[in-house]
């Protein structure tokens, strides 16, 4: 699926969703809510280049014994990974070097000395191509310590904390069905989940989703849907 055909999918499942509420696709709060789903998208596509970026670092660093050398080539890998990572966070309106650590940070990867030197080499590089006023000078990122990491995480961790504690407590006056029917998920615009018989293990599968990429339970549905339709 090309990515015109997978917007108009994504165009079409959130009028769906829209009208199975009872909103008007057209109006205020719901091109508000539309813009807040393809905002979710534009997150996973961050997530997804930060995954890329990890798995480049470990293979630089790992110790494949019995194998021709290729650091340099890795290493090429790892930063074009990088880039292309910094690259993905502008979209998403982050251009702070502090803030793109905290971003990752955030999702549970443990900021090392060694990843924290990969990603200030392509944050370097992503500004030395683009032509960006709201990234850091170099200077400002060269500053940026590890202990830096830990000051702003333990903050948002209690936050966070928090505002999970109120929700689980909600889901958990809820069956797995009630749940599943409060998404709305009409069986002609989400038939592969419409044709989940095990609603206990849809859910599950919608929480680890929308825990893995900080969304909503209606946003994970959208994007297993289409996971789904794609295959």
């Amino acid at each position: 699926m090309d990515k015109q055909k997978e917007l108009n999918k994504i165009n079409l499942l959130l009028r769906a969703m829209a009208k199975a509420k009872g909103i008007d696709p057209d109006s205020k709060e719901n091109k508000e809510n539309q813009d807040n789903q393809v905002q979710n998208k534009v997150q996973q596509e961050a997530d997804d280049t930060h995954k890329e970026l990890l798995d480049a670092f470990n293979d630089l660093n790992s110790d494949n014994l019995g194998i021709v050398d290729n650091t340099a080539e890795k290493q090429a890998k790892m930063l074009i990974a990088g880039t292309k990572m910094v690259g993905a966070f502008t979209k998403l309106g982050v251009y702070k070097f502090a803030d793109l650590i905290n971003n990752i940070a955030q999702k549970g990867i443990q900021i090392t000395d060694e990843l924290l030197s990969a990603i200030k080499k392509a944050y370097g590089a992503f500004s030395a191509e683009n032509d960006i006023d709201e990234l850091d000078e170099m200077k400002t990122v060269r500053a940026f310590k590890l202990s830096d990491v830990a000051k702003n995480k333990d903050a948002e961790i209690s936050e966070t904390e928090e505002e999970d504690s109120d929700e689980d407590e909600e889901l958990n006056n809820k069956t797995a069905e009630q749940i599943i029917a409060d998404l709305n998920l009409d069986e002609e615009n989400f038939p592969h989940l419409n044709s989940w018989e095990d609603k206990n293990h849809l859910l599950r599968t919608l929480q680890g989703i929308a825990k893995t990429s900080g969304c909503n339970l209606e946003t994970a549905a959208l994007n297993l849907e289409l996971d789904l339709s794609m295959m």
